[in-house]
């Protein structure tokens, strides 16, 4: 069987799902180019290849999931927030593009060179002061997860130079300033 076999046949089974048709066709194409690593290019210039028995197997794990609707995010463990990879599971949000919102607000109010404090409270995926750390370099900028909640870093690599400092603590401690 064809990869692009299987990935047509993915996107009839979220369209029966219910999944919207622009939102299923989407869906089985990323489903596949995550299981094979590749990109969009690659999968329409090589989606003629035959899928492997591991490659049909894993697919099709992939699809039961999104057809009981998991989001898509969920099952490949990551989402594009502000041209960054964050990672994300059942324990956090997933970052909406409403989101981008309030990094365009902030990005309206202070000056990229500013030295700004940025608390980001609750911060679950870290995407907000991921972004946020980015963007304002001489920013300091703290993401409190809630009590107990495993350290982690989030996102790409690359984001380690982002210097964002994650704290475990209670969200009764809030720190006071400029709120935007």
């Amino acid at each position: 069987t064809e990869i692009n076999a299987l990935v047509a046949d993915a996107r009839r089974r979220f369209r029966a799902a219910g999944i919207a048709q622009d939102e299923a066709a989407l869906d089985a194409r990323l489903l596949a180019q995550h299981l094979l690593g590749w990109d969009a290019a690659r999968l329409m210039t090589h989606g003629d290849e035959r899928a492997s028995a591991q490659f049909q197997q894993d697919f099709e794990g992939l699809v039961a999931r999104r057809v009981s609707r998991e989001p898509l995010a969920y099952i490949t463990g990551s989402r594009e927030f502000w041209n960054l990879t964050i990672e994300v599971t059942p324990a956090v949000l997933i970052p909406r593009p409403e989101t981008e919102l309030l990094l365009e607000s902030a990005l309206e109010h202070f000056e990229r060179s500013q030295a700004i404090r940025i608390l980001d409270v609750c911060t679950g995926s870290g995407c907000v002061a991921v972004g946020l750390a980015r963007e304002f370099a001489k920013a300091a900028v703290t993401a409190q997860m809630a009590k107990g909640a495993p350290l982690r870093t989030v996102g790409e690599p690359d984001d380690i130079a982002y210097a964002v400092l994650y704290l475990a603590s209670d969200a009764s401690k809030f720190m006071t300033g400029q709120i935007l």
